[in-house]
């Protein structure tokens, strides 16, 4: 690494908390297609530390730079990614956009005020510059609520330390559930003084009692990266990962002016985070209770916090509390929804809360009700008033536009009209035993997304779940390897998978642009007793007979998925382009 002479370098930072080294590739591929150029891998931030220009900011005592540099990476075989350039650049798309990195460095020679002059992200926080530290050699300036400034004295030499909008976004999950709605300004403050200044304290790698804890627990991923804002508005099992979808919008570099097309959005993950990157997007679902979570999933965190929770007091009075006996559906109460206060939406979102808190499949409906809608409703709200005071502080993306639409894959190019599309990224159905309809039927009929005639439509519509019968088409020759020595129980199952995926794929290549990208992120094998289905070299086959060329292949261990009960669980991520 010959650093001495570059201009600007700059460095990126790996979350402290990814799940698994595998990942790190995904993250390589994120930040690549936000910089438009490679980058490289370091295997300890040491390695880049002792050497100059970086060296020069190390000192026993004062600033101490290298204690915000070392502290809690990321302990995989790799740590940081770097690369030079020849003139200063403007980081402000890979702070506000990076899915896998906590940190940004810019190690550039200069001026200081350079920072608020050519890097957008800073210029609302132009100011002069006085120490905020100053040690023997080396100051720290307090640039922004998210920004240092590192310097040299009598050099040309700065850092600039940005820390990443997903870090702390995810961070600010924990300022939500500790806080509570009348302490979230003292939380968040307290949240940026200690991701801006706390690197003296020793990390708690066990019990965690306080914000501080959380933030540098390894095990945030677990909860914060999947739950944080609104992804946990619903339980959705098997549902896709927020830092994926998130890792593979940036990997085909999509800004605003793009649109995305999830043809199997299910709880909409991958609508939520195109939203949060000023990305419009598109779901298509063909549960119509799948649709119903994915668009209050996103449009909550566009909602008054007050319209919600005035619209849960006055369902929990109609619904809840005088709900006369022999009542089943909400629409009994609201049978028209122009007779309610309320726009759809904020009805929407308080029927899906009001779901999370009943009975799920094998999960019990809680003995109050009320008490548990109540604390469901509280939770959102926080949530949502977080990032609407984040957005307050930080110059977030604008956020982007959705449309749900509820629609079979197999017929897309008629769901969807004339309609383009610059990138898929999606998470498709597998051969599984888990079915969303049966695990989501009692919330159905009670709110009246839809009655059991229709349940049982979208039963036997769904790609995946236990067919019988034949199908009306046959699995082309090339694929019949995949349906001979199966068990008999599973043949008709896979055939009909094929059969459906390729009308799916088929349907795909019809509503994309020329030359756009297309991401699948599928588990790799699906076991069913003692035969095991390969379900990702099966969707990799399908999609490139339908004229779909495979460009890059990733797989990804989740360890502990308790999802599906097995502690080798392979998420595979194909990518295809036309």
């Amino acid at each position: 690494m010959d650093l001495k002479n570059t201009r600007c370098l700059c460095i990126l930072k790996l979350k402290h908390d990814i799940k698994d080294e595998s990942e790190v590739k995904l993250a390589k591929l994120e930040a690549e297609g936000l910089l438009g150029t490679t980058i490289k891998g370091v295997r300890n931030l040491i390695d880049l530390l002792v050497k100059e220009p970086l060296s020069f900011f190390i000192e026993e005592n004062g600033v101490r730079f290298q204690d915000y540099f070392t502290r809690l990476p990321f302990l995989g075989s790799v740590q940081a990614f770097f690369t030079n350039f020849e003139e200063m650049i403007d980081p402000s798309e890979l702070v506000k956009r990076l899915a896998y990195f906590k940190e940004v460095y810019l190690v550039y020679r200069g001026k200081p005020m350079d920072v608020f002059e050519k890097i957008e992200v800073l210029k609302p926080f132009r100011k002069p510059l006085e120490p905020h530290i100053s040690g023997p050699r080396v100051e720290v300036f307090d640039i922004a609520p998210f920004g240092q400034l590192f310097s040299v004295k009598d050099t040309d030499v700065y850092v600039l330390r940005l820390i990443c909008f997903s870090y702390i976004l995810e961070s600010a999950y924990y300022v939500a559930k500790l806080f509570g709605r009348e302490l979230l300004e003292e939380g968040l403050e307290r949240l940026f003084e200690y991701l801006k200044w706390g690197v003296g304290r020793n990390p708690i790698l066990g019990g965690k009692n306080d914000l501080e804890d959380y933030v540098d627990s390894h095990t945030v991923g677990k909860s914060a990266e999947s739950k944080y804002l609104t992804h946990g508005i619903h339980p959705y099992r098997g549902k896709f990962f927020a830092r994926m979808a998130r890792a593979l919008l940036n990997s085909f570099g999509l800004y605003s002016g793009f649109t995305v097309l999830d043809p199997f959005c299910g709880s909409g993950t991958t609508l939520l985070e195109a939203c949060l990157l000023g990305i419009d997007s598109v779901g298509v679902d063909i549960n119509s209770f799948s649709c119903l979570i994915s668009r209050a999933k996103v449009e909550a965190i566009k909602l008054d916090p007050g319209d919600i929770e005035a619209a849960a007091k006055y369902f929990e009075n109609i619904f809840i509390d005088e709900r006369p006996k022999g009542q089943t559906s909400i629409l009994d109460v609201l049978p028209e929804r122009s007779h309610t206060r309320f726009q759809s939406i904020v009805e929407d979102v308080v029927k899906v809360v009001f779901s999370a808190s009943m009975k799920r499949g094998e999960v019990r409906r809680p003995k109050d009700a009320k008490k548990a809608f109540r604390k469901k409703i509280a939770d959102l709200i926080s949530q949502i008033e977080v990032f609407q005071k984040l957005k307050e502080i930080l110059p977030l993306p604008e956020l982007g536009k959705i449309k749900v639409i509820e629609g079979d894959t197999r017929n897309l190019s008629h769901v969807l009209g004339d309609e383009k599309f610059d990138a898929i990224v999606t998470s498709p159905p597998y051969v599984t035993r888990i079915d969303y309809v049966e695990e989501h039927l009692e919330s159905m009929l009670e709110l009246g997304v839809a009655d059991e005639q229709y349940a049982k439509k979208v039963q036997e519509l769904s790609i995946g779940l236990e067919k019988k019968g034949i199908p009306s088409e046959r699995c082309p020759s090339d694929l019949v390897k995949y349906v001979i020595n199966v068990p008999n129980r599973l043949r008709t199952t896979i055939e009909h998978y094929i059969v459906d995926l390729l009308k799916c794929a088929e349907e795909i290549r019809k509503v994309l642009k020329e030359k756009s990208k297309i991401a699948i992120a599928i588990g790799k094998n699906h076991r069913f007793g003692n035969y095991v289905v390969p379900t990702a070299e099966i969707v990799r086959e399908i999609f490139e007979k339908s004229g779909f060329k495979l460009i890059d292949s990733i797989e990804i261990s989740c360890p502990g998925l308790s999802t599906f009960k097995r502690a080798d669980w392979i998420e595979t991520i194909l990518i295809f382009t036309m």
